[in-house]
């Protein structure tokens, strides 16, 4: 009986044993894959910062964009203000091309002045 007794602890120790080196091998595992995980995380991370920058410094070339092209705009809207017949001194808030049109029927002797800009 004592015979029996050992043996079957010696069973169970050996499937003790067998089940411990399977939780082992199934935590070393798991741990390899937390860790390839966890690099995937931080490499996406690192993407997403960069993405980030990126769009920041898109949002900030457009903004110059715009600054530069509105600059212009408002420098064109001067020169058009500034315009000026040379020839009577009406100045008008439109462009020499539209204003010779309109300006010239009633300038009549500056229609080679206005001609010039058609």
């Amino acid at each position: 009986m004592q015979q029996s007794i050992k043996q079957k602890i010696q069973v169970v120790e050996t499937d003790l044993e067998k089940r411990f080196q399977d939780l082992q091998q199934i935590t070393e595992h798991l741990q390899n894959i937390i860790q390839s995980q966890d690099e995937r995380l931080k490499e996406t991370e690192a993407q997403l910062a960069h993405a980030g920058k990126l769009a920041i410094l898109g949002t900030h070339g457009a903004s110059i964009a715009h600054e530069l092209k509105d600059t212009a705009y408002r420098d064109q809207r001067r020169n058009r203000r500034n315009h000026r017949c040379d020839q009577c001194g009406i100045s008008g808030y439109t462009p020499a091309r539209s204003f010779s049109k309109k300006h010239s029927e009633t300038c009549k002797q500056n229609a080679y002045y206005h001609r010039s800009y058609l």
